[in-house]
């Protein structure tokens, strides 16, 4: 992300080469944020499962988002605005990832 020269926002695994360690677990809202002297951040929210997203183009501040609970109400969470601007804009990727996992490309036939 450092050597990108356009803006850049995407998930990573949180078991990656250079990905910040982070250790304990986090209560649904909270978040860690990581920001290197180039000013990549390495973000860490837990929604229902742990997200971890890195951008060079936000920067560190918060807002809330409308999460459903488990009982079926909503409630407004805490979330960083990176996350909250990859969630409005990833469905073009997601879903095309979505699409092609349906079919099996290298599925074997014979030849006639």
């Amino acid at each position: 992300m450092n050597d990108i020269e356009f803006a850049a926002v995407g998930t990573c695994m949180r078991n990656c080469k250079d990905v910040p360690k982070s250790e304990g677990k986090l209560a649904r809202g909270e978040h860690q944020i990581r920001i290197s002297n180039q000013g990549t951040l390495a973000i860490r929210w837990q929604d229902t499962k742990d997200f971890v997203l890195l951008s060079n183009c936000h920067k560190a501040t918060i807002t809330k988002v409308k999460r459903k609970m488990k009982d079926g109400s909503s409630s407004e969470v805490p979330c960083p605005e990176a996350i909250e601007f990859y969630n409005k804009y990833m469905g073009g990727v997601d879903h095309a990832d979505q699409m092609v996992s349906l079919y099996d490309i290298n599925r074997k036939s014979a030849k006639w």
